[in-house]
Formats: structure tokens, C-alpha cells, sequence
């Protein structure tokens, strides 16, 4: 799945902005995004997050993903500010 910010989703490495509206309007909200396919999770990295909400920092995690870098990559998403 991606998670995407308190509006934040999984994939590239992030910056916070907890709780500063950015120029996308976006303020300190967090969610998840789960997908069936890798390619669904594209679409939505590449469409909005890249295209529309460049202001929105996010983490990936996928099938792609080594299986000893996932447990980092929660944890990094549950406990740093900074990936909104």
C-alpha cells in the first residue's frame, strides 16, 4: 500500500510540513493508501502526488520492497513529523 499524508503516502522519502498548509492547500492530515496492484500505486504517485500535490511528502511501500526495509519504512512513516 502507499501511505499518504495525514494527507501523506509511501514511496520517495518526505518533508514535513506538519501542520503548515502548503501551497496545495494540504494541512497535517494523514492517511494510508492500499492498493491491489503496484501499478494503481503509479498511477497515483505519478497523476497526483508528482502532478497535483507536489507539496505532499510521502513514503512507498510495495511488493517492490525489500522485506528488511519495510519494518524501517513503517516506522519511519508512524513516527516522523516531517512526512505529512
Amino acid at each position: 500500500g502507499i501511505g499518504a499524508a495525514d494527507t501523506t503516502t509511501e514511496s520517495g522519502d518526505g518533508v514535513d510540513r506538519s501542520g503548515v498548509e502548503g501551497s496545495d492547500g494540504v494541512g497535517s492530515h494523514r492517511a494510508l493508501i492500499f492498493a491491489q496492484s503496484k501499478a494503481m500505486l503509479d498511477v497515483v504517485e505519478h497523476d497526483l502526488l508528482r502532478a497535483e500535490m507536489r507539496g505532499v511528502s510521502y513514503l512507498r511501500l510495495d511488493g517492490g520492497v525489500e522485506l528488511s526495509r519495510r519494518h524501517a519504512i513503517v516506522t519511519r512513516f508512524n513516527a516522523d513529523p516531517t512526512i505529512d
